[in-house]
């Protein structure tokens, strides 16, 4: 209910859910925190966001990738790639292991943004986590290394990918 008032752009009526939750004595889980972050990116609050993200880690909660993906997205939605580039860093620290969930959103963000090192760097980061693309983000990876002019990393892409498969 909370991501859909998002979505609408009704911040004050998730609120306004949220609050009542509280008021009934409701203890929030991390789906409820992840809901909430998701509301304020559609709703072009990303400091709202971030601060229930701290403020979650900082409660002692494990954060969960799934948590990580949700700020991560936020940041990516409002055109933000290089805040979620210095947050998978962060989060790496901390031992929030990315998923293909993660490399693919930053990914999407970082051609969006025309953030050529960026997209190398990620490339580079999944090869390291054994991340291993789809075909369909395979073509996709290609496609952006034409775009950028880099022919000499599509070698170097193709060659990772087959001795991955």
């Amino acid at each position: 209910m909370i991501i859909n008032y998002g979505k609408a752009r009704v911040k004050e009526q998730a609120q306004s859910v949220f609050k009542r939750m509280i008021d009934m004595k409701y203890s929030p889980s991390l789906i409820t925190y992840e809901s909430l972050m998701m509301m304020y990116g559609y709703c072009d609050s990303v400091s709202k966001a971030r601060e229930i993200f701290d403020g979650v880690a900082e409660s002692g909660q494990e954060i969960k990738v799934s948590t990580l993906n949700v700020i991560l997205d936020v940041y990516c939605r409002n055109g933000l790639p290089m805040e979620a580039d210095k947050l998978l860093l962060s989060a790496n620290s901390i031992g929030i292991r990315p998923n293909v969930c993660t490399y693919k959103l930053l990914y999407k963000a970082y051609t969006k943004a025309n953030m050529k090192d960026l997209l190398d760097k990620l490339l580079k980061s999944m090869d390291k986590d054994g991340i291993v693309p789809n075909k369909r983000f395979f073509l996709e990876a290609l496609g952006a290394f034409f775009f950028f002019n880099r022919e000499s990393r599509v070698w170097e892409f193709l060659n990772r990918f087959e001795q991955a498969t």
